[in-house]
């Protein structure tokens, strides 16, 4: 009898408490009611430090495609062709049904997005140099597209609508549908050779003075 119930007693104390499976239900519920919640937050979070980085990372673009573009004005070359290939690779995919103008890459064809980026990119030779003042300033202005999900449709309501080759009010305008950021950066860049030699065959970069 005693091993009887000392068996019947053992057994009642490993099975499960009733209460306590209530509870532990309880607690996955309300885990994934709290993961349901946080959730949507972290990815929006998420999503935004990766725009504001892709930010950072077209500020450096538009600010080598000012350099660029000076430098083309330097040795005679198209400015705005030269800032076009550069902010080519944050051109973003919008572009209008009118651009229609590519800068074609010997052996490789036309560039990507070079299109978009003759209609986003705006450049102002401030300074030609040919003035006497003995050096070159530009200034770019690109129309850089917010391409992260979610992210962007939150500047769109803040944003002025514009059409190609307007001059922007504001940092955020909507262009061709989509969110875009307004950035713009000053180059300038001195001479490195007098007037006179200015037009000397040569060096496309560097003239020929033995002419």
């Amino acid at each position: 009898m005693d091993s009887d119930a000392g068996i019947v007693s053992e057994r009642m104390e490993h099975r499960p408490d009733r209460r306590d499976s209530r509870v532990a239900a309880g607690q996955g519920g309300q885990a994934i009611a709290e993961f349901a919640i946080v959730f949507p937050l972290m990815l929006l979070m998420v999503l935004a430090i990766v725009q504001i980085s892709l930010m950072f990372v077209a500020k450096s673009v538009v600010e080598y495609s000012a350099f660029a573009a000076a430098r083309a004005e330097v040795v005679g070359e198209d400015p705005e062709q030269a800032a076009a290939f550069v902010c080519s690779t944050i051109a973003g995919p919008s572009r209008g049904a009118g651009a229609g103008r590519f800068i074609t890459v010997p052996g490789w064809g036309d560039l990507p997005r070079s299109a978009a980026a003759f209609e986003k990119t705006l450049v102002d030779v401030m300074d030609p140099g040919d003035n006497g003042s003995g050096h070159v300033t530009v200034e770019v202005t690109h129309y850089y597209e917010l391409i992260v999900p979610v992210v962007s449709m939150i500047f769109k309501p803040i944003s002025r609508s514009v059409e190609p080759g307007d001059v922007p009010q504001g940092i955020f305008i909507t262009l061709n549908d989509a969110p875009h950021m307004v950035l713009k950066s000053r180059y300038t860049r001195p001479v490195p050779w007098d007037e006179e030699l200015k037009n000397a065959h040569g060096h496309p970069v560097i003239p020929d003075l033995s002419e």
